[in-house]
């Protein structure tokens, strides 16, 4: 009679909390996660910037999309979105001002750190032709 009851009783019992770890582990899992996600997020972030331009790159942003969102892309890269902005309001002040040789400078830095040497140059010796005292090392080796 014991063993009627008993048996069914224990693998009900098993069955019942076998569902319970399985629903816990999948929803869980998130709360825990957000508990410690913004320094992670942070290092992610940082390590993505690292990697940006690498074969990798694209991977492993999309890996870290899935975990913590399309944010993160954004915030990959607020940096160059920040510069365009930048050069965008500089190019809007130039047009009002075309010998504003700090604007000049700060747009061959600005292109320059981008990646695009020949606007770089192009504004760099825009700048010199107006002041030829300027002086900057990472553009005079251009």
């Amino acid at each position: 009679m014991i063993r009627k009851i008993f048996y069914p009783l224990v693998l009900l019992t098993f069955g019942f909390f076998t569902l319970i770890n399985i629903y816990f582990s999948q929803t869980l899992h998130p709360l825990f996660f957000n508990l410690t996600n913004n320094q992670k997020k942070t290092d992610a972030v940082l390590f993505l910037k690292k990697i940006k331009g690498t074969k990798e790159f694209p991977q492993q942003l999309q890996y870290f999309k899935n975990i913590y969102g399309q944010d993160i892309e954004k915030e990959v890269f607020t940096d160059e979105t920040r510069r365009k902005e930048e050069v965008k309001n500089l190019e809007t002040i130039l047009l009002k001002n075309e010998k504003a040789r700090d604007i000049l400078v700060k747009l061959a830095i600005l292109y320059f750190e981008d990646g695009n040497l020949i606007k770089a140059k192009d504004y760099y010796q825009r700048a010199k032709a107006i002041d030829p005292m300027i002086k900057n090392e990472k553009l005079e080796e251009m």
